[in-house]
């Protein structure tokens, strides 16, 4: 059963009938599963999960696209993971009866959501309820966004939380898979996510759950868009830029920084923050620019830090900000932090969305953040939203708005969007 049949509900999370997306956690995701993401230099990368010793074909238009092998099946993962790179001027891609989303050149509705996995560690008192919509709501959020009809994807990092066995006793997550195999990639992201991927296209950044520690293997076998030497991880991979439409958006891998402001962590970000300068400038075409990485450059301490919440926190990616180019992008896209946050300064400098709601336990912020500034810079405008859901950034004319959509599909905060300034504001209800 495909859980993008059940798009069809016309009304919204609280009208979808989520025991079908229940009872396919219980059966498996439906092989082959396809999906199309955008790589360095707008490459447009078709991937393929198959239980198929031999790699499919794709109908691209009217040609057959041989996909090859990216990844062998091995004990933890017994699939086969293949791909194929596909003409930017392609009109349709089919794997089989499937239909594959094809890029779009100027997309007008962009959908940004980040940690999305459910959450069960030894770094949180007690385990997210995997099999409780109400705990783990990333599957109906998938559902009311994929309704939404974007363009594009942007996932902000942190996919699979699935660190250790749920307690025993535990009903709510009784039975997760855990670990780094296909049965938790599977249950975190490919079902629940399944009607996002067959929507549209995907960018997605690396967070410090896909590191070498933790979930690595299934992030360079399914999601990194780079090449895929078996068995082995990459502390940190190289950034890459995509094109939006008029728009260049930078993708760097912030991963494995371990949230600190000592002199050799402001060193390697400063190193990471010269790579993109260099990339963005080599390939800029006078259009805006956007940064994508998981963590945030400007964050805050939350209830979960020990250190007052709402306080500046200050960590290597701001300290290395303030000495590089980084006021030369007008907006920054990160998650990490469990919530929705949106910050701008007084001066033209960059703007941040934090959009790290996506179904992951929240870490909440304080309601209103009080400090008036964050280093040298004045605060103009900081709007929270502790709760689930994600965000729409949608295209009018030469501008562009910002929509947040808590877990049912509504919004509960709108934003205007002009060059590096932001201007959010919750929405009243009527």
């Amino acid at each position: 059963m495909c859980l993008a049949g059940l798009l069809s509900a016309s009304c919204g999370t609280e009208g979808i009938d989520l025991h079908p997306v229940l009872e396919h956690f219980k059966v498996g995701a439906n092989l082959p599963i396809g999906w199309v993401e955008l790589g360095p230099h707008s490459a447009w990368i078709a991937r393929v999960i198959t239980n198929d010793e031999i790699c499919p074909s794709l109908m691209v238009d009217s040609a057959e696209v041989h996909t090859t092998l990216r990844a062998k099946p091995n004990e933890h993962f017994p699939i086969h993971v293949c791909e194929a790179t596909i003409s930017p001027h392609a009109k349709q891609i089919h794997l089989g009866k499937k239909e594959l989303p094809v890029p779009k050149k100027d997309p007008q509705r962009i959908l940004v959501i980040g940690d999305t996995g459910c959450r069960i560690s030894k770094y949180v008192k007690k385990a997210q309820g995997c099999n409780t919509p109400e705990s783990w709501p990333f599957p109906s959020i998938a559902l009311e966004a994929a309704r939404l009809k974007p363009d594009l994807v942007i996932h902000t990092g942190d996919i699979v939380y699935r660190e250790q066995a749920c307690p025993e006793g535990d009903h709510s997550c009784a039975g997760s898979p855990y670990g780094q195999n296909w049965k938790t990639w599977e249950s975190d992201f490919f079902i629940p996510a399944e009607p996002l991927l067959a929507e549209a296209p995907w960018v997605v950044a690396r967070g410090n759950h896909e590191d070498c520690p933790r979930n690595w293997e299934g992030w360079f076998k399914f999601l990194d868009p780079g090449h895929y030497t078996e068995g082995h991880c990459t502390p940190a991979s190289e950034p890459y830029w995509v094109n939006i439409g008029d728009n260049q958006l930078v993708v760097a891998d912030s991963s494995n920084l371990n949230g600190k402001s000592d002199p050799q962590e402001v060193h390697r970000v400063t190193t990471l923050f010269h790579q993109v300068e260099k990339i963005s400038s080599q390939h800029s075409n006078g259009s805006d620019r956007w940064f994508l990485t998981h963590s945030p450059i400007w964050a805050f301490e939350d209830e979960e830090s020990g250190s007052q919440p709402g306080e500046p926190k200050l960590t290597a990616l701001h300290a290395a900000a303030d000495k590089t180019f980084l006021n030369e992008f007008q907006l920054a896209l990160a998650g990490h932090v469990h919530t929705f946050l949106g910050l701008s300064f007084d001066d033209p400098y960059t703007s941040q969305f934090i959009v790290g709601n996506g179904g992951t336990s929240l870490t909440p912020l304080p309601d209103k953040i009080t400090a008036s500034d964050f280093g040298d810079r004045k605060i103009k405008n900081s709007t929270i939203w502790n709760d689930f859901g994600f965000m729409m950034l949608e295209k009018h004319g030469d501008r562009w708005n910002g929509k947040v959509y808590d877990r049912r599909g509504q919004v509960v905060i709108s934003c205007k969007i002009h060059k590096s300034q932001i201007d959010c504001a919750k929405v009243t209800e009527n």
